[in-house]
This record gives structure tokens, C-alpha cells and sequence, in this order.
């Protein structure tokens, strides 16, 4: 039911899209997950060489078209609460699902061989919407932070995105640079997830992020905006962290 509620919000986001534009707010965009665990005798060097192989791919004749606009980051578990769960999460972002679903259907049918030389073994497949609270002043990832949330008592996605979008808008003011974003999971989530949405922090890098928690304490906790977006309530739970490559 959480799944259903969260795409209708998803719809009211992108119909409402253009009367924000004089706010600079996001409009959503799509994504994957692939979580996967190394074939035996594999490792983290074995699946980057094997994902510049597939950037390079992806990027001549027809595929270039297909994955244009397809962006991919590898996630490595850092602080994790169950780390033997999974070695790591192929991350695929697109901006609309027209480009997403065009370059899936080019993979599948074009993407055989390289598939063959993959090696890892997804485990779980999630197809998600997300959008973009805020970005790293370079727009890169070294880090990265999930969690699991649920909103407050009556409170709208599109309420809590506002009240987050503005709380972002004067963190970064002050100079903050973490990326923000929320993600509403659609498809390829395990039983039993009963949350309303995701929660993704990063930075450029894994010290940047130990450096916005201690500014966090002393310029950021007591701005207006943070104690709005603390009135509408919520919670989040299992916070888990990675280390984030960009692979093209």
C-alpha cells in the first residue's frame, strides 16, 4: 500500500514540476539498484575493470544513443549493519523512464555477451523514483548514506521534499555541500519494506562527510528551516553507509 501511495506522490511531483521552477526545485528522475555478491574468486577489482569495459560499450554505435543520458556509480558497503549481506550496489540513474527503459531494452537485447563476463550475482533489482533535494557544489559521490524513513502523522511527500528542499537551500548558504535526495522504491522491493521513502545523503568524499557533522552541530542544527522540516515529524531507521565510484 506505501508503494502505491508513494507513486501517486511521485505523479503530483512531476504534474506540479513547473510551478516551481522559480524555486530551482527538482523534478524526479529514475533509477536502479542492483545489489549483488562477487562469484567466487571475484572482487571489487575484478567488477571495475569488468564496469569500464561495459562504460566503453556503452558508449559506441547504437548503445551511445541508448545510454546517453544513463549515469552509473558503484557502491561498496562501509558502515553497514549487516555487511556480509551484499559486496556491493550497481547504481543506474536516468533522467525520465522513456531514456531508462530504452537503454534496459537495449541491454537485453544486445548486452548478452558482456552479461556472460559479469562478475557478480544480483540479488535483488530495485526500480525507483527519485529527486533531488540537493548536490555536491562538483556534482560528484565518495560517500554515501541510506535510510529507511516514514513521514509524519498527515504529512505529504510533497510537503516534507518542500520543508527539506528549503532547509538545504540555507544549509548550503552557509556553505554546506551535501547532496540530498529523496527515492520512492517501485519495483524490486523485498517483502515486508514499510517505509515511505528513502533518504540518501553524500558527499564528494568520505572525510567531507565526517567534516559536515561536526559543522552540522555548530552552524547548521538551529537554522529556522531545520526546526520546520523537525515540525512535520517522521523518522528514519537503519542508516547504512558506502564508499561511492563513479564509473561513467
Amino acid at each position: 500500500m506505501k508503494l502505491i501511495f508513494s507513486l501517486s506522490l511521485i505523479l503530483s511531483f512531476m504534474m506540479v514540476a513547473d510551478d516551481h521552477n522559480d524555486t530551482e526545485m527538482y523534478e524526479p528522475n529514475k533509477a536502479e539498484y542492483y545489489l549483488f555478491k562477487f562469484k567466487e574468486g571475484k572482487d571489487a577489482d575484478d567488477l571495475i575493470r569488468w564496469s569500464q569495459e561495459w562504460s566503453k560499450w556503452s558508449q559506441k554505435g547504437e548503445a551511445a544513443d541508448a545510454f546517453k543520458n544513463y549515469n552509473v556509480t558503484l557502491l561498496f558497503p562501509y558502515y553497514h549493519g549487516d555487511a556480509t549481506s551484499l559486496d556491493g550496489v550497481w547504481v543506474g540513474v536516468s533522467p525520465n523512464s522513456t531514456e531508462h527503459f530504452k537503454g534496459n531494452q537495449y541491454w537485453v537485447e544486445n548486452g548478452q555477451k558482456l552479461l556472460k563476463t559479469l562478475p557478480v550475482i544480483n540479488h535483488q533489482i530495485t526500480e525507483t523514483w527519485q529527486r533531488q533535494i540537493s548536490d555536491t557544489k562538483d556534482g560528484t559521490a565518495g560517500y554515501a548514506v541510506y535510510m529507511d524513513c516514514n513521514l509524519g502523522e498527515g504529512v505529504t511527500g510533497a510537503q516534507h521534499y518542500e520543508a527539506a528542499f528549503n532547509y538545504a537551500k540555507a544549509a548550503q548558504a552557509l556553505g554546506d555541500n551535501i547532496g540530498r535526495k529523496m527515492i520512492w522504491p517501485s519495483t524490486g522491493m523485498k517483502p515486508g519494506w514499510d517505509y515511505d521513502f528513502v533518504y540518501l545523503m553524500y558527499s564528494s568524499s568520505i572525510s567531507e562527510m565526517g567534516s559536515w557533522e561536526d559543522t552540522f552541530w555548530n552552524e547548521y542544527v538551529d537554522l529556522p528551516e531545520k526546526k520546520a522540516l523537525d515540525d512535520l515529524g517522521g523518522k528514519c531507521f537503519n542508516a547504512r553507509s558506502y564508499s561511492a565510484m563513479s564509473i561513467k
